[in-house]
């Protein structure tokens, strides 16, 4: 009981830290596209603009919420199904295919925006 108690916590424990590091990423890619927003459009930086606000204030909370909440998800998707179909055949492809499916998804993510 004591290994299964240890290994959900440790299951909980990884799940806290792909969630984090999914809103981080989330809020760096919205700070990254309001800065080059911010940069290359004439009119979006007037001194006395809302815009500046919602996207360097508001715009990184909401990004870390909502888009954060839908890499995670994504994530968990890509998990479960790997873990069932390999699983039972080959565990020891698990864990490397992860790592290259998740690589590659933040890679389409960073350059399709």
């Amino acid at each position: 009981m004591s290994k299964k108690n240890n290994r959900i916590a440790q299951q909980q424990v990884q799940d806290s830290k792909v969630k984090k590091n999914a809103k981080i990423i989330s809020v760096l890619f919205w700070l990254g596209s309001s800065f080059y927003l911010y940069s290359t459009d004439i009119g979006f930086s007037d001194v006395y603009s809302w815009k500046p606000f919602v996207f360097f204030i508001l715009g990184p909370l909401f990004a870390a919420v909502i888009f954060g909440n839908i890499i995670f998800s994504i994530q968990k998707v890509i998990e479960m199904f790997l873990i069932k179909s390999l699983g039972s055949t080959k565990p020891e492809l698990i864990p490397p295919l992860i790592v290259v499916i998740f690589f590659y998804l933040y890679q389409l993510e960073f350059l399709n925006f």
